[in-house]
């Protein structure tokens, strides 16, 4: 999936040691789900109202992403619940737009499954001179091998040990804080290698009530 935060990219700056919170559904998730958290005041949402039964809804007070890829059905941009995926944190260079990458960085291609099946499927890729930053995740019974540039990252983070671990509800991974500035600003570890720059089946900050 590809999600594109709003405006020209100068808009939203994100200070160094401090970070932003993008709520697939920014509301108060504590009303129905007492130990959830309340994202009413999250920076960005990706709410998906094309679909009424998904039951989403609009906080107007928060500012809208926009998804303008994704392979799950409704256009929605879901994040692996056991951590099979990689993400990236990437800037459209000068003169390229969300419309001209989706022109000229289509990407076709094709494998044999498991069964012998040849399969043709279609994705999007991101130059790796466009990439601020990356993190791999797998889990340790199924890694096989990272799918970044080890220059963007050369190891990877996970939640749980095995597929479908249900250990994993409820944890993430965070990266590491090595030092605190004297206005409070973390200062985290960043070595691209998330093997040592994460701290695995961590505890949500989200939990903490940190939300702008």
């Amino acid at each position: 999936g590809v999600m594109v935060l709003p405006g020209s990219g100068n808009e939203y700056p994100v200070q160094p040691g401090d970070f932003i919170v993008v709520a697939d559904n920014a509301v108060n998730h504590r009303k129905p789900n007492i130990p959830a958290f309340d994202l009413s005041k999250a920076d960005f949402e990706y709410p998906n109202t094309d679909n009424p039964a998904l039951g989403q809804v609009d906080n107007p007070a928060v500012p809208n992403a926009k998804v303008i890829f994704s392979t799950m059905n409704y256009n929605m941009f879901l994040f692996h619940n056991r951590g099979f995926e990689s993400y990236v944190i990437a800037r459209f260079p000068q003169g390229e737009d969300e419309k001209t990458f989706l022109i000229k960085y289509k990407y076709d291609y094709e494998y044999i499954d498991s069964a012998g099946n040849i399969k043709k499927e279609s994705a999007y890729e991101v130059p790796n001179t466009w990439i601020i930053d990356a993190v791999n995740c797998s889990i340790e019974a199924k890694f096989i091998k990272i799918l970044t540039d080890p220059s963007l990252d050369s190891g990877w983070t996970s939640c749980g040990k095995i597929d479908s671990d249900p250990a994993r509800f409820g944890k993430s991974v965070r990266r590491k804080i090595i030092n605190t500035t004297a206005d409070k600003k973390n200062l985290y570890k960043d070595t691209n290698n998330s093997t040592a720059d994460f701290v695995k089946d961590s505890e949500p900050s989200l939990k903490n009530g940190i939300v702008h």
